[in-house]
């Protein structure tokens, strides 16, 4: 499993890589079967275009990287063409193309919608002899990807709200002041619309989870919190909680409260209704089972997406009516999904194996302050 980097100002987008010169790096992993000691000639080309040839020598699966330049977002053809097959008994020349990375997303040969057409030079894209894609390209052709590009050239990524599983949104909600429309499991920010999207949502190991139990319990000002201390249940009625980390079975935020950095594993959360919790510096809470946010709950953190959360295997996060957020909803999980209330305000990033549902009138911020938090790793 892959893991993620994490900053003081958000977490980096997984393996989204971009060169020094800002240029993207694609990456294809394959290799060959060689005839005369000569491997297949792979090709990569962009929306009709050829961007880089390799010779394929590998005879196990290799990773071969193109340096090039893609559009900030949309959707780009992605061609990856064999153009040298032959077959001599008992030798046979083929190209096995295992997968395609670009901007921390991964596709395979089989995916679907991906095809295989074969053919040496034109006849590789005139789509006269196309097959569904597969790892074995056993004749001339180009296999085919159409790629919605999830993250800029920095490797920041574009969509705030994505879903793994089923996007379901209100009537007259918002994105930057956009009406959100269509159908799809991704919103566009600079124009409302709804898109389809592949994104890897594995930011983090899903089952890590730590196996805690145990400590004692505690009720008060947040200030009495010791870091480094495992806790069975929390109830905080204010104060402000000293930067650190703290292992938690139940926390309940039941008044105002100041949380100053650090991480919090925390099983189950709960947050009282109109209660106003504030953010100096990015705080994590890390899910095991749940977080329950009632109703008129300010996360508060001068516009900065201080309050985030990661919810591991099937946690999910709910959030009552007129939540006013500034932060992070992340799941790596499919189980783990995100609701957001009527007439919420959020600025940050709900994104998402599981599915994701807003009520009506929810309005959704996604600006330069919350790209930042989302650095190229």
């Amino acid at each position: 499993m892959k893991h993620i980097a994490y900053f003081s100002i958000g977490l980096a987008l997984l393996g989204a890589v971009a060169s020094a010169s800002g240029a993207d790096i694609i990456t294809i992993n394959a290799h060959g079967s060689k005839l005369a000691g000569i491997g297949p000639t792979m090709q990569l080309w962009i929306d009709g275009n050829r961007v880089g040839t390799v010779n394929v020598d590998a005879t196990v699966a290799t990773d071969y990287t193109f340096s090039v330049t893609l559009p900030a977002s949309g959707t780009v053809r992605l061609d990856v063409v064999f153009v040298n097959d032959a077959y001599r008994p008992p030798q046979d020349r083929n190209l096995f193309l295992n997968s395609v990375s670009v901007r921390g997303q991964t596709f395979l040969p089989t995916d679907a919608g991906v095809v295989l057409d074969r053919g040496s030079g034109s006849a590789a894209f005139d789509g006269r002899n196309a097959i569904p894609g597969q790892v074995g390209v056993y004749w001339n052709g180009a296999t085919r990807f159409s790629v919605t590009l999830a993250a800029d050239a920095g490797g920041n990524c574009i969509y705030p709200v994505y879903s793994g599983g089923t996007l379901r949104i209100g009537n007259e909600s918002t994105i930057n002041g956009h009406d959100i429309s269509g159908r799809g499991n991704a919103i566009i920010p600079d124009t409302g619309s709804v898109t389809d999207a592949t994104l890897d949502t594995r930011f983090f190991d899903s089952d890590s989870f730590p196996n805690f139990s145990g400590g004692g319990n505690y009720r008060g000002n947040g200030s009495g919190l010791i870091p480094g201390t495992r806790y069975d249940s929390v109830i905080l009625t204010g104060g402000i909680v000293p930067n650190g980390d703290y292992q938690i079975g139940t926390l309940a935020i039941d008044g105002g409260v100041t949380f100053t950095g650090g991480a919090m594993y925390v099983k189950s959360m709960t947050i009282s209704e109109e209660e106003t919790v504030n953010f100096s510096a990015a705080t994590l809470f890390h899910v095991g089972v749940g977080v329950s946010i009632e109703k008129e709950v300010r996360l508060r953190a001068s516009g900065n997406p201080w309050a985030q959360f990661y919810l591991y295997g099937s946690a999910d996060w709910r959030a009552d009516k007129e939540l006013r957020m500034d932060g992070l909803v992340l799941g790596a999980g499919e189980g783990a999904n995100i609701t957001a209330g009527k007439d919420s305000r959020i600025t940050g990033v709900l994104i998402t194996a599981g599915d994701i549902t807003l009520d009506k009138e929810v309005e959704l911020t996604y600006n330069a302050t919350v790209q930042a938090a989302l650095p190229n790793a």
